[in-house]
């Protein structure tokens, strides 16, 4: 029964936004183009690098051999082994995504099992510096301090839930695993992990940025259905005004999106620090895509992620609460329409992006030769 409710649900929103699409082409360009640029400007550049650099870690035999030296720390303070640490840094700098493609790594290598990657993901999804620091904060906001306190807000919340679910475990007792590489001293030649970890991030940035391209699209069309404008309506009767209500219906599909959106509607910071802290459908979706088998704990995820975003909403009005008031003015955010980047971050935007396609179609070449 819930299949078939599951099957017509599905046919139904896909009708309804092929007739919108049909009726409204505009929008749905509209859209497109501004998630094509969110990505361009954006995500590949501060995303990039870093997803590279949590592959190329564990690909390249790195994370194994900081594993001695690091796991009485990880044990301690997450019931993790050592080799999780080059991921849970590289989290909290990197971006959303990249915590999910170094705890995949690890998972199919054996060096992490399957409790060890849910409690990983618990706490291990953030967004970077170049994003909240410098996107939400200087370049959408204009306001660099709230940028940094943003930032220092999700990596205090992480910690507090890696903490957590750590002593959890701990409580329960769970059998703590950690791989043995006493008979396994390899070397991995560096090429290969060169080119099995770019093949990794570049495969997982033509799914990050075509769910973007589909959100933002998405969202467009939204707009402009009428059971948009009712609920709205009805958020305004609780005292819940429509640009509070736009960006916040924004955020939560798509984080990007959403804090543009936030910004360029005057909205209140809480809504964009809510954004932040939740991170949106669509960077949950690349998560869940990334992790496909292995029985990743989607609706734990899912719900630890709301309430990140709740918390680190509250500390962001604690805090503007207790600034003295001569400071209160740098959290206030603009009232005039606000431009994103210019055309030399796209251009290296497209530079990744070949190197994206010639890694993906090279790749199964040299993989090939070396059968």
């Amino acid at each position: 029964m819930f299949k078939k409710l599951k099957s017509a649900f599905i046919l139904i929103i896909t009708a309804v936004f092929t007739i919108k699409i049909i009726q409204t082409p505009e929008a749905a360009s509209k859209g497109a183009a501004q998630g094509i640029n969110f990505c361009l400007e954006m995500l590949i550049p501060s995303l990039f690098i870093f997803m590279f650099l949590a592959a190329f870690i564990v690909n390249s035999g790195i994370s194994r051999k900081l594993q001695k030296t690091l796991s009485p720390i990880t044990k301690f303070l997450f019931y993790l082994p050592g080799c999780t640490a080059p991921v849970i840094i590289l989290s909290l700098i990197g971006g959303y995504p990249v915590g999910a493609r170094g705890a995949k790594t690890l998972f199919l290598k054996k060096e992490i099992n399957e409790e060890q990657l849910n409690r990983l993901m618990s706490f291990s999804v953030n967004a970077g510096p170049a994003f909240i620091i410098n996107i939400v904060g200087k370049i959408l906001t204009k306001n660099y301090l709230f940028g940094q306190i943003l930032f220092f807000t999700q990596i205090l919340f992480s910690f507090f839930i890696s903490l957590t679910c750590g002593l959890i475990s701990k409580i329960k007792k769970r059998k703590f695993y950690e791989k043995n590489y006493s008979d396994n001293n390899k070397n991995i030649p560096l090429s290969d992990s060169l080119i099995l970890s770019c093949e990794e991030t570049s495969k997982t940035m033509v799914n990050m940025c075509s769910l973007v391209v589909l959100f933002c699209t998405a969202i467009e069309l939204i707009q402009n259905l009428n059971i948009y404008n009712i609920v709205i309506n009805q958020l305004n009767l609780i005292n819940i005004s429509p640009k509070v209500s736009e960006s916040i219906i924004a955020s939560v599909l798509e984080i990007t999106s959403g804090s543009y959106k936030a910004a360029k509607l005057n909205a209140p910071l809480t809504v964009t620090a809510f954004a932040v802290g939740y991170g949106g459908i669509c960077a949950h979706l690349q998560i869940k895509h990334i992790l496909r088998g292995t029985n990743f704990n989607y609706l734990k995820f899912c719900t630890i992620r709301f309430f990140n975003g709740i918390a680190t909403a509250f500390l962001a009005v604690f805090i503007l609460n207790k600034m003295p008031e001569k400071y209160q003015s740098v959290f206030s955010t603009l009232k005039h329409p606000i431009l994103i980047s210019n055309s030399a971050t796209k251009f290296g935007s497209i530079v990744l992006i070949c190197f994206c396609i010639y890694f993906i179609f090279s790749v199964s070449s040299h993989m090939h030769a070396k059968k």
